[in-house]
């Protein structure tokens, strides 16, 4: 008997009755279906089924990767494939085969963990349910950013006095600004100064070595200080430094930036020996031998500068004894032109004697002076 017409079974199931003898199953790629066909007479009555027929629709290849460079990362991305499962990514190598590196669920995926400044390239391949992969998609290139570029500006030496000269004893910070020219974001950059010449007179000059920037964005500029002050004793003179700047991935500035610091020493103090003067018990001014007499000493500051303070330190030797005298006394400040004078009580057996002493400034300049004596000369009295 003749068919009038067919039922389609799909796994089993009867999907469409049919008048012709073709059917095309809009079904899901990545998906096995097993086909049987019964056809029906004039009565209506099915035939048994024929033989079993199965058949896949496979995946097609990932379209449209695109590839976009970051900080040490690239980022992919591709149009979804329909059917899928999941993605496997892949890295080309040098020598044209290809590298798994990860499996996603989505149509983007990121690549970390790269270095600055590198070109890498990816492959995709779709996964159905049952583990049948697509082919590859076209091979797409990417490139990680550039690092990041330091570059030191604004440099100025902030102090009291307002003369951009850091004075003796002065307080004062250093600013400068740093700018990241790069493409990628940087942390923990490490600022350090150190002179440019290593010379004693630098340690006068009290500089904060050490500061640390968090983080500095693309094209962002920070301000920092380091602390500076100047000692007493500082001299004048240009100071020239490098400040170095250098992030925890170990990228430094290419050029270490030079900077000087102009300093300005206190006018010095000159202690000089100005005059002395003998006194005996006698009300005459000669030194009896044996015999007890007053030695005043003028000492006077004929310098530019004051010194805050004057120790006087006598020098001992037997030509002489100096009576009821440690040798040692602490002076306070002279100003400049201002003298002070100071009473000790010698006795000699020699007919001639030398009193020698130094004397020190607060800027530790040691003077060391003396005055040459001989007994029965007269000398000038004290008035």
């Amino acid at each position: 008997t003749l068919a009038i017409s067919y039922n389609l079974y799909r796994d089993g199931a009867l999907i469409k009755k049919l008048n012709i003898n073709s059917y095309k199953d809009a079904c899901v790629p990545g998906e096995t279906h097993c086909y049987q066909v019964a056809s029906i007479d004039k009565y209506s009555v099915e035939s048994e089924l024929s033989d079993q027929h199965c058949s896949k629709l496979f995946l097609k290849s990932p379209g449209g990767l695109n590839v976009i460079g970051g900080i040490k990362s690239n980022q992919l991305s591709w149009n979804n494939v329909p059917g899928i499962f999941e993605y496997k990514i892949y890295k080309q190598l040098d020598n044209d085969s290809t590298m798994y590196i990860n499996k996603v669920k989505s149509n983007a995926y990121i690549d970390n963990d790269l270095g600055y400044d590198e070109e890498h390239c990816y492959a995709i391949s779709a996964i159905d349910a049952e583990g049948d992969a697509s082919g590859f998609s076209k091979i797409v290139c990417g490139k990680t950013n550039s690092p990041p570029e330091f570059e030191i500006q604004n440099y100025k030496l902030i102090e009291d006095s307002g003369n951009n000269v850091l004075d003796s004893r002065e307080n004062g910070k250093l600013r400068f600004a740093l700018l990241n020219n790069g493409n990628s974001p940087s942390k923990n950059i490490l600022l350090s100064i150190r002179p440019l010449i290593n010379d004693d007179m630098n340690n006068e000059i009290m500089i904060d070595t050490i500061k640390t920037i968090d983080n500095l964005n693309i094209d962002e500029a920070k301000y920092f200080e380091f602390d500076i002050s100047a000692g007493l004793k500082v001299k004048s003179g240009d100071w020239r430094y490098v400040l170095m700047a250098e992030d925890e991935n170990g990228f430094k500035i290419k050029k270490p930036y030079e900077f000087s610091v102009k300093t300005k020493a206190v006018d010095s103090p000159s202690l000089i020996l100005a005059d002395y003067a003998i006194e005996n018990n006698f009300g005459t001014n000669y030194i009896p031998k044996s015999e007890a007499v007053d030695l005043t000493v003028r000492i006077q500051n004929v310098g530019q500068g004051l010194t805050e303070k004057v120790e006087f330190n006598l020098l001992e030797n037997h030509t002489y004894s100096a009576i009821d005298f440690s040798g040692y006394l602490d002076l306070t400040e002279l100003r400049s032109g201002e003298f002070i004078d100071i009473d000790l009580k010698i006795k000699s057996d020699r007919e001639h004697f030398a009193l020698t002493f130094n004397t020190i400034d607060y800027l530790d300049n040691i003077i060391t002076h003396q005055i040459d004596l001989e007994l029965m000369k007269h000398y000038r009295s004290k008035k």
